[in-house]
């Protein structure tokens, strides 16, 4: 189980509240081409779970293809297949069913895992993407963000994230840690984490801009300081739910 992990940044700009001493940001290194996640496991259960509705555990709709047509979306799990193929994402459109396995490290059913959280836009492309809790923490959610393309769903990519977290995106934690997600007007993405660093909270945010399938980061990160308290209002990310500002679809 993964616990208390967050997306690591790279040092940049000040975004103090100008009544801390800020420490120097630490120093960046330039950012690796963005890859596309591991190849999804060859699952020899993919079509009897996916066409078993009792294996259902939960149900959004919306236009996930683009086409101008709500599609159904399920999260389906075998408790009894082996690791890498207990659980898929199923994308219904009419008479057509598509899936991907949703198995990633860490992944526990026992805790209701993975599940379905919201449609919304994050990648750019035509049609909602799906929002999918795979990974609970003490206190940190990890969530994978799926677009169909081609025909079919697939993770988007994160530019620059690492294993054990590749390509998930965090929120929530307690006072030790908290972890955000969400849009700007400007149509980027921010991944932005906080913890605490003296009377204050040391904030960490990273800019992405959506692309197909992918999130490209935006040059160096940016650091401030502010206190608990004012966290919300300096930092709205920190405000609400994960892609709260996003686009519905």
């Amino acid at each position: 189980m993964i616990l208390g992990l967050t997306v690591s940044a790279c040092g940049g700009s000040d975004e103090s509240d100008g009544d801390g001493t800020q420490g120097p940001a630490p120093r960046s290194s330039p950012a690796p081409a963005p890859s596309p996640s591991p190849p999804e496991p060859e699952c020899v259960n993919e079509d009897e779970v996916a066409d078993d509705e009792s294996l259902r555990t939960g149900s959004l709709t919306g236009d996930v293809s683009g086409d101008g047509v709500e599609d159904q979306v399920h999260v389906a799990v075998d408790d009894s297949a082996d690791i890498g193929c207990r659980a898929f994402l199923l994308v219904a459109q009419g008479d057509e069913l598509a899936a991907v396995a949703l198995d990633v490290e860490g992944m526990d059913p026992a805790l209701g895992l993975p599940a379905l959280r919201q449609l919304t836009q994050v990648d750019g492309a035509e049609g909602a993407d799906v929002v999918v809790n795979l990974v609970a923490g003490a206190s940190t959610v990890f969530a994978g963000v799926y677009s169909m393309a081609g025909g079919e769903p697939a993770r988007v990519t994160i530019q620059g994230s690492e294993p054990p977290v590749r390509d998930l995106f965090p929120y929530g934690g307690g006072v030790g840690q908290l972890s955000a997600v969400d849009c700007t007007e400007a149509g980027t993405i921010l991944i932005s984490s906080a913890v605490p660093q003296g009377a204050r909270y040391l904030v960490t945010r990273n800019r992405y801009t959506p692309t197909s399938g992918a999130l490209l980061r935006e040059g160096q990160a940016s650091t401030g300081k502010v206190k608990f308290e004012a966290l919300p209002a300096r930092f709205p990310e920190f405000a609400g739910g994960p892609f709260g500002s996003c686009p519905a679809e």
